[in-house]
């Protein structure tokens, strides 16, 4: 994830719709805040049937935020690259 982005990952699949935000290392709350209003109207309402606009009753939704350092791993080896 470069820059001031954030990434948005969901899935219908399972029991229970999830959504999962990541943000970048150090951003504030009131952008998380703003990107959730965007979730719940454009991404939860279409996933899960909802009875108010501000309801994610039913939907798993987790955020977390990107860190700084990453270690990228091959599955198929088994080593840190």
């Amino acid at each position: 994830m470069k820059g001031n982005h954030a990434e948005i990952h969901f899935s219908k699949e399972g029991a229970v719709p999830r959504v999962e935000l990541v943000v970048p290392h150090g951003t504030k709350l009131a952008s998380i805040l703003k990107v959730q209003e965007l979730i719940s109207k454009e991404i939860i309402s279409k996933i899960a049937p909802r009875g108010c606009q501000a309801c994610m009753s039913g939907v798993h939704f987790n955020i977390r935020e990107r860190l700084e350092n990453v270690l990228m791993v091959d599955l198929e080896s088994n080593k840190i690259l």
